[in-house]
């Protein structure tokens, strides 16, 4: 008798897509200031530094063995710890997790006390909710499968990583059927220039060839917080003034040096 599947829930961090030299990181936290005011501080210090990678426009056809059979909702949020709040990703058995980082950190005493969880540690609370639950996740191609391993301690059965050239959607497909998918900005991360590419990398999917369109659930609507809200409304505008104001500083430290 074959096995049954097993249901599988895939969630998207556009953070996936974007890189960040170690030397640029400014060690994010999700608040209104790393979402809007630090791009206006550093933008044009990231200006060139900060853009999406060349697997993003090509990611769904990638996945068009596990998704194509998929016409159910597609939930978007900013912040990834709303994945716990989506009714169709928490019901199933396997997480498929594309992001930059697990998001499965320890969890201290008071926090889980309190049930409280944060974007980098709703994964694990995500596994302790039910029962022979796992993640698989699938590293960018550029990043290090082995980077935050101390932080994955315990989880070895429940926790898979596989680097990106390593996952075989067909293999992935024949094994779990597609009940979720959910697709986060991560806008404390991913930089507002780049709000244009997150909108249409969700249109992409939603509105696939050979599919009716999909319907879109936003799970955070807060307009400080939309995914779907550009940040910026004038981002060609936005982005002069940035390099104009890193050009500046840029004087700035030559004159000081030279005084």
């Amino acid at each position: 008798m074959p096995r049954a599947k097993r249901t599988v829930g895939i969630s998207v961090d556009f953070d996936y897509f974007v890189p960040e030299d170690v030397n640029l990181d400014i060690q994010h936290v999700e608040s209104l200031f790393y979402l809007r005011t630090i791009w206006d501080v550093r933008g044009g210090h990231v200006l060139d530094a900060l853009k999406v990678s060349d697997e993003e426009p090509t990611f769904w056809d990638t996945l068009r063995p596990l998704t194509k059979d998929y016409h159910d909702v597609v939930t978007v949020s900013d912040s990834h710890v709303y994945a716990l709040r989506d009714p169709q990703l928490i019901t199933c058995d396997t997480i498929l997790l594309f992001d930059r980082h697990h998001d499965c950190w320890p969890v201290s005493k008071s926090d889980r006390a309190l049930q409280h969880w944060y974007c980098h540690t709703w994964g694990r609370a995500w596994l302790e909710a039910g029962k022979d639950r796992r993640i698989v996740w699938v590293t960018p191609e550029e990043q290090d499968p082995d980077d935050y391993r101390d932080s994955r301690r315990g989880l070895s059965r429940q926790l898979r990583v596989l680097p990106r050239n390593a996952f075989d959607p067909v293999k992935f497909a024949q094994r779990h059927t597609l009940d979720a998918v959910h697709i986060c900005r991560s806008g404390c991360w991913v930089p507002p220039w780049l709000d244009d590419r997150f909108i249409q990398f969700v249109r992409n999917f939603n509105a696939e060839p050979g599919h009716r369109e999909r319907n879109l659930h936003v799970l955070q609507i807060d307009p400080e917080w939309h995914p779907l809200m550009p940040r910026w409304n004038n981002p060609e505008e936005h982005i002069r003034g940035l390099r104009r104001l890193d050009e500046n500083f840029k004087a700035l430290r030559e004159g000081l040096r030279g005084g």
